[in-house]
């Protein structure tokens, strides 16, 4: 649980987060040329359309739009999964991108465990029950 990934795996999450880095990225530029708006192609959650409840992914947009704009409070408090995803991201492929640009080993190295994936996964469905438990008690809308 503690202990890191295979380095070959390492390495296929590095160059499959750089594949994602670059596609969010020419997306994004996409979305900004074409002056595409984000609430008109994702839509309404299903799951909250019909029952009033949120799914464990509900938040998350909004979420990594209040990130982009600097907002980390407001992020956290609507998914803290994107937030925490948005860190070990970043702090992954910073420090898995150092030993390429210098060409040397760094003293410092984040490498993935599989409790990191737990916890991810503890942030998603802990969110999900507490949000709901709230609705259900009239304490959120």
């Amino acid at each position: 649980m503690f202990t890191p990934f295979p380095d070959q795996l390492q390495k296929d999450l590095y160059f499959s987060a750089l594949a994602a880095v670059c596609l969010g990225a020419a997306l994004l530029a996409f979305f900004q040329i074409a002056d595409i708006k984000p609430e008109n192609i994702f839509p309404v959650c299903s799951m909250y359309h019909l029952t009033g409840y949120y799914c464990p992914g509900c938040g998350g947009t909004r979420a990594v739009r209040a990130l982009f704009r600097g907002d980390l409070a407001t992020s956290f408090c609507y998914h803290p999964f994107v937030l925490y995803a948005f860190f070990m991201f970043a702090g992954f492929l910073s420090t898995s991108t150092l030993p390429y640009v210098f060409h040397r080993k760094m003293p410092f190295q984040l490498k993935l465990r599989p409790v990191h994936f737990y916890l991810a996964a503890v942030l998603v469905l802990g969110n999900w029950a507490v949000k709901n438990l709230l609705i259900y008690l009239g304490y959120w809308s």
